[in-house]
C-alpha cells in the first residue's frame, strides 16, 4: 500500500536519499549542460561523471526503498532514458504490502474511495474519510486491536490527516490482495486533443472549473512534464515557487543565457 500521511519525522536514510536525488535530478534536467550548472568550470567536468552519478542515485534509491521495486518514478526523474545517459530499468513491480494471506480483525473499520461518512464503516457499508475512521477507532476503549482497512483504489484527500497521541497503536492496512493509494491530488476529467497549429507531441485539455492551478500533473501514476520553456525531460517538475512563473501569453520568450551572471 502506498500510504502518505504527513509526519514530523523523517528517517536519516530517507532524508539522505531525498537530498541526493534532488541534487542529481537537478543535474539531469539539463544534460546538455555540464554539472555544476552555470559554473565557469562546468565544461571541465566530464559528462561521464554526471551520468555515473545519476546511475548511482538510481541504485541507491532502490536499495533504500526496496518496496518500490524497479522505482520507475526515480528512473525517469533522473532522466536515465535519455540518449546521452541511458540505463536499464531493473527490479520487480512495487510491493503490495497487503497479501491475500493477511487477516483483518473482526472489529476493523473500512474506508472506500466511494464510501459514505454516514455509513457504519463495515465491509459492506464503508466510510469515505480516513480521518473520520482514524478518529472513531481511536475513541474505542479496551484492549482490542484498532485497525483501519483501506479498500482498493485511490483515496483522494482534501485536508491533512492529523495524528495525535490518541491515535497511537492504530494499524492502517490495505484490504488483503488490494492496492490502496492515498493521494493529496485532484482527479481531473479531461479530453486530450492535439495542440493548435499542429505542434509536435503537444496535447491540450480544458480543465476550467475543476482546479484553480496545476502545480504538478500525474498521468497513469507517472509525473508528466507540463508545457514550458525551456522544456525538461523525464517528467521531472521544478518550480521557483508559487506566483513566480510568467505565463507564456504575457511575454516573448528567448533562449536564456545561463552563464550571464557566472556561478
Amino acid at each position: 500500500t502506498d500510504l502518505t500521511i504527513p509526519s514530523r519525522q523523517l528517517s536519516r536514510s530517507a532524508a539522505m536519499l531525498g537530498r541526493l536525488c534532488l541534487a542529481l535530478a537537478a543535474v539531469s534536467v539539463a544534460s546538455a549542460s555540464k554539472w555544476p550548472l552555470r559554473a565557469k568550470h562546468g565544461d571541465d567536468v566530464p559528462a561521464s561523471f554526471d551520468c555515473a552519478a545519476r546511475k548511482l542515485a538510481y541504485t541507491y534509491g532502490k536499495q533504500q526503498i526496496p518496496r518500490m521495486g524497479k522505482f520507475e518514478s526515480l528512473y525517469y526523474a533522473l532522466d536515465l532514458n535519455s540518449a546521452d545517459c541511458s540505463a536499464e530499468m531493473t527490479g520487480g513491480e512495487p510491493e503490495l504490502r497487503a497479501t491475500a494471506n493477511d487477516t483483518v480483525p473482526p472489529n476493523a473499520l473500512y474506508v472506500h474511495p466511494s464510501g459514505r461518512d454516514t455509513n457504519p464503516g463495515t465491509i459492506t457499508h464503508p466510510l469515505k474519510s480516513i480521518q473520520l475512521a482514524m478518529d472513531q477507532v481511536a475513541s474505542r476503549s479496551g484492549g482490542a486491536p484498532k485497525t483501519v482497512v483501506l479498500r482498493g483504489g485511490t483515496h483522494y484527500i482534501t485536508d491533512t490527516i492529523y495524528l495525535r497521541s490518541k491515535h497511537s497503536n492504530i494499524t492502517v492496512m490495505a484490504y488483503p490482495g488490494e492496492k490502496a493509494v492515498v493521494s493529496g491530488g485532484v482527479k481531473l476529467n479531461v479530453q486530450w486533443t492535439k495542440a493548435p497549429n499542429d505542434i509536435n507531441n503537444t496535447y491540450v485539455a480544458n480543465i476550467k472549473g475543476q482546479v484553480d492551478e496545476v502545480p504538478g500533473l500525474i498521468l497513469n501514476n507517472v509525473y508528466a512534464t507540463r508545457a514550458r520553456y525551456p522544456n525538461i525531460p523525464g517528467g521531472l517538475e521544478t518550480s521557483c515557487g508559487y506566483g513566480c512563473m510568467v505565463d507564456g501569453s504575457d511575454a516573448t520568450w528567448t533562449p536564456p543565457n545561463f552563464n550571464k551572471y557566472g556561478n
